[in-house]
């Protein structure tokens, strides 16, 4: 009997253990639609490609294949691209060299990895100027998209919410509320890594600085779910 139940736990552990790296290894791109109020119509089909937390993961040829086959507007590298233990810049280079539309590629730091953007100096890092000369738009505050005199705004979320929230300063702040001003009443998109609960987007909305509003949020960190049950598909994320 005992013999049996070692040998069912052996089977058990061979096929988890099958399963999670192929579950790892396979690419899949999830299509989600938004809508958001009041957006121009010159925006109606606008694409975002959200691309988050490989962290030195190089999937190769079958990753190339799935983002050349989307039909986007803009790539959002929504951090932790890289980790700080094995940084390792060909990765990112890998992944970005084998890109056929670079048109629009938005880059903001995970909260693992090297930085791009010296929060003391308000300077570029080393880093940042390789992932510029990638060809990546360094997220530092604002960005605005136009077409036919529509713009839509995207933002650094990660910095608001700091600033906001958790009382840090930067030397940029000045700057980056001035910036934020110019949005008004356009589209504002959030570009961030890490996401906050309702109860902070509700804050910030209260909040007296007034332009510090979101339309919509992109953001990475949860790995697609923190607790994912196997064969069910089911992912399941903190509030």
């Amino acid at each position: 009997m005992t013999l049996i139940l070692i040998i069912a736990l052996i089977i058990c552990i061979s096929i988890f253990t099958v399963y999670v790296t192929l579950d790892n290894n396979k690419v899949n791109v999830k299509y989600n639609d938004v809508y958001i109020e009041n957006l121009p119509v010159e925006f109606n089909t606008y694409t975002i490609l959200q691309m988050t937390d490989l962290h030195s993961k190089e999937f190769g040829k079958v990753l190339y294949d799935k983002i050349n086959n989307v039909n986007y507007d803009m790539i959002a590298f929504t951090g932790d691209m890289i980790n700080n233990k094995d940084f390792n810049m060909q990765t990112l280079k890998n992944l970005v060299s084998n890109i056929k539309n670079k048109g629009t590629m938005i880059y903001v730091d995970g909260n693992n990895g090297p930085k791009t953007y010296n929060e003391n100096n308000n300077k570029v890092t080393d880093f940042g100027e390789e992932v510029e000369e990638l060809g990546c738009t360094l997220l530092k505050d604002t960005y605005c998209i136009e077409k036919n005199n529509c713009r839509i705004w995207l933002s650094n979320f990660d910095i608001a919410t700091k600033m906001i929230c958790y009382g840090k300063k930067y030397y940029y702040e000045d700057k980056f509320k001035q910036k934020f001003s110019l949005i008004g009443n356009d589209i504002s998109i959030g570009i961030g890594h890490e996401p906050v609960n309702k109860s902070i987007i509700k804050w910030i909305a209260m909040n007296k600085i007034r332009y510090y509003k979101y339309d919509l949020i992109i953001a990475g960190h949860y790995h697609g779910g923190q607790i994912r049950i196997p064969f069910v598909r089911s992912n399941v994320c903190a509030n």
